[in-house]
């Protein structure tokens, strides 16, 4: 893939976001074509970016995972989701 930082960012981060679940980095970075450490940069971005707002990314050297923080899990256990 050939992208800009901040358009792989945005891709990474969807892929987390839709997967639902751990993700292997060597798998992103597979299906994207770039090199591991480039994603582990990207991964890196992504915790900064995220570590003032309500969302996580949580990682460790072999995968990655989007994830709501657990301190707003009060707000978020009283919603009702409808499944189609």
């Amino acid at each position: 893939m050939q992208a800009s930082q901040e358009e792989l960012l945005n891709v990474v981060e969807g892929i987390l976001f839709v997967s639902g679940q751990g993700v292997e980095i060597k798998d992103i970075a597979e299906k994207l074509e770039v090199d591991t450490k480039k994603i582990e940069k990207v991964i890196e971005i992504l915790k900064e970016k995220h570590k003032d707002d309500g969302f996580n990314i949580i990682s460790n050297s072999t995968s990655c995972l989007y994830s709501s923080k657990w301190i707003f899990y009060r707000e978020y256990r009283n919603i009702e989701f409808r499944r189609n």
